[in-house]
């Protein structure tokens, strides 16, 4: 794999993610596609949730529907689970978890996206990253 030294580099202005990931399917078959922007960003938040899944009551975004909608579109197997929640507007929202093996398998701008001040969330993730997650 592809992968830096080091995933602390200085940086503050703003970033958009760009990398390529690797997907491997249940049947071993795997491929590659590139994630951009705010899908890069999903992509980031649901290897860090990992088999827990993430929700947009976790991770507020503005269109988390659009990002897993894009997401399946490059073939990604992401599951969406509906859970209830109650408070004063109870009702349901959608989980999403992971379903497929994914690594980073280019970095593009990953380094600095992960040190500008949008990447800084994803602290601590270098583990996943350098590795790998299975869903």
């Amino acid at each position: 794999m592809n992968s830096p030294s080091s995933l602390a580099v200085p940086h503050g202005k703003p970033v958009k993610p760009k990398f390529t990931i690797r997907v491997t399917r249940a049947d071993g078959s795997t491929f590659e596609t590139e994630v951009v922007g705010r899908t890069a960003w999903a992509t980031l938040a649901l290897l860090q949730a990992g088999g827990r899944g993430c929700t947009p009551l976790q991770r507020p975004a503005p269109r988390w529907s659009d990002y897993i909608f894009r997401l399946r579109g490059q073939g990604v197997s992401v599951e969406t689970v509906d859970e209830k929640h109650g408070g004063a507007y109870a009702g349901e929202h959608a989980k999403y978890v992971l379903r497929d093996r994914v690594s980073i398998a280019g970095w593009g701008n990953l380094v600095e996206f992960l040190a500008s001040p949008a990447g800084r969330e994803f602290a601590g993730m270098e583990r996943i990253l350098l590795g790998e997650v299975v869903a």
